[in-house]
């Protein structure tokens, strides 16, 4: 389990970085837009978004995102639904996906990138109340909440911010030494930097539960979860985090639960998948260790078990403790009676791989993509079983065919892993040389690439791609070379 609980601590000290740096002596045809000049000049949609892709590349590298296929599709199509029934939101760019880490916390980074914590998930009995912070956080980036306050910054140029935040905001330092490190008007001013303004989080409210609406999902659902938040602050000797950057107040709540009822009324349609979602999350990030497996094992004898995500936390249970034929057995009847599930499915193929019999799931798997031919969670799966079964060509064919314009680390990961038993040098390098690019390591990227140079390739095209990748890490190392000095 990798769970980085001072997450919070390290994002201050990246938005601290922002204020003490010292502007770079770039070369005037390498600088791009300044932030907060006195001109006036904005920070662009594109801007943003190049923030927010390296931020991303840093959690990547760092290990911190939850990287399981499953849930990550469900967050992206909630994520989505809302994005569609938010005007402002349309023609962006958005991308969902969960921390792992068990604070009760959500985030925004530039760019739409939208991230919530596996201890906020667990706290939420609904997926309305999961879908109220999404809308919210939504509403920060459509109104560009974050970019107006990064322009309020120390005068900035773009690239060095960037660079600033890539390598401050998951350092390899002790957080709580650094921040010991810093006046007491610095922290004030990071935490004034880093906390929405008070219209801010009116207007993130007001847009967040009309989108709720707009998605068929309960608008009340806001407040309820906000209220819930601020009781259980009651209970820490220190507030939630996401109470630390979006302050809540009994007149918010109550302006919520208002703005809501001025709506029209909502037929809503409740999603069996979040419960199933939300037990795969706690199960795959192990909030509660060692006590899991005896919590259900209990339910399970005294016949406890009511309801379809309690048989799927049960069985995933079993899965981690071995018990692969109980956990084969559990599943198979949830599939009985839902046969299109794709938690089921997916799981089932797990307890396959676990158990060292992967045949015996593949035709399962295979027989649901004719369903959701392009699925992200059965691709994935079926590439695995695949390699289990000894035919990484075969696997290394569905990931290529089945990729969309931007292959996800997980992917490329894992198609290195079939090229490289397949015995395809130079395609494995280049792949590796992807993946690194992609998490942020330039350096590695660039080794990678230059090892597939060396290797024979079938591809007539490769010594152009590979060394076309390779002049690009060069010109990206340059440029951060430049701004160092």
């Amino acid at each position: 389990m990798r769970v980085l609980k001072n997450l919070p601590a390290l994002l201050k000290i990246a938005a601290l970085a922002i204020l003490l740096c010292p502007r770079p002596a770039i070369a005037a045809e390498n600088e791009l837009p300044s932030i907060g000049e006195s001109g006036g000049a904005a920070l662009s949609v594109t801007e943003e978004q190049q923030i927010g892709d390296q931020l991303m590349r840093s959690l990547y590298r760092y290990n911190i995102l939850l990287e399981d296929p499953l849930a990550s599709d469900y967050l992206e199509h909630l994520g989505f639904r809302l994005v569609a029934a938010n005007p402002d939101a349309r023609g962006r760019q958005f991308h969902f996906f969960v921390l792992e880490d068990p604070g009760f916390n959500a985030l925004a980074f530039p760019g739409g990138y939208i991230g919530v914590n596996t201890g906020l998930v667990a706290e939420a009995d609904s997926e309305s109340e999961l879908a109220s912070v999404l809308a919210h956080e939504v509403a920060h980036v459509t109104q560009r909440h974050l970019a107006r306050r990064l322009e309020r910054a120390q005068q900035l140029t773009l690239p060095y911010l960037i660079g600033a935040l890539g390598s401050i905001l998951l350092a390899g330092i002790d957080p709580q030494l650094a921040i010991a490190g810093l006046t007491a008007s610095q922290a004030g001013a990071t935490q004034n930097m880093i906390n929405h303004t008070r219209a801010n989080e009116q207007e993130a409210d007001r847009i967040g539960i009309t989108t709720l609406a707009e998605s068929g999902l309960d608008p009340n659902a806001m407040a309820l979860f906000f209220g819930k938040m601020q009781n259980a602050a009651r209970y820490y000797r220190k507030p939630p985090e996401f109470l630390s950057t979006h302050p809540l107040t009994q007149n918010r709540i109550a302006e919520a639960r208002l703005r809501a009822a001025e709506l029209p009324p909502v037929q809503i349609e409740q999603n069996p998948e979040f419960e199933l979602f939300k037990v795969r999350v706690v199960s795959l990030a192990e909030l509660n260790p060692g006590t899991l497996l005896s919590i259900w094992q209990d339910k399970a004898d005294k016949g406890q078990l009511d309801s379809d995500a309690d048989h799927y936390a049960w069985a995933l249970a079993l899965t981690g403790d071995r018990q692969y034929a109980k956990a084969r057995e559990e599943l198979l009847a949830l599939l009985r009676k839902d046969p299109d599930n794709l938690f089921y499915v997916v799981a089932l193929a797990e307890v396959e791989l676990a158990a060292n019999t992967p045949d015996q799931a593949l035709s399962q798997v295979q027989q649901a993509r004719r369903t959701h031919p392009s699925s992200y969670p059965l691709v994935m799966t079926e590439a695995k079983l695949l390699l289990a079964m000894n035919q990484p060509a075969t696997a290394r064919k569905l990931l290529l065919r089945e990729q969309t314009d931007r292959m996800t680390p997980p992917q490329l990961k894992l198609l290195a892993e079939a090229e490289s038993r397949a015995g395809l040098g130079a395609e494995m390098h280049e792949t590796q040389g992807q993946y690194l690019y992609s998490i942020g390591d330039l350096g590695g990227a660039r080794l990678q690439y230059q090892l597939a140079l060396r290797k024979r390739s079938d591809d007539p095209y490769a010594q152009t791609r590979i060394q076309a990748r390779i002049d690009k890490v060069r010109e990206i190392i340059e440029l951060m070379k430049d701004r160092r000095r």
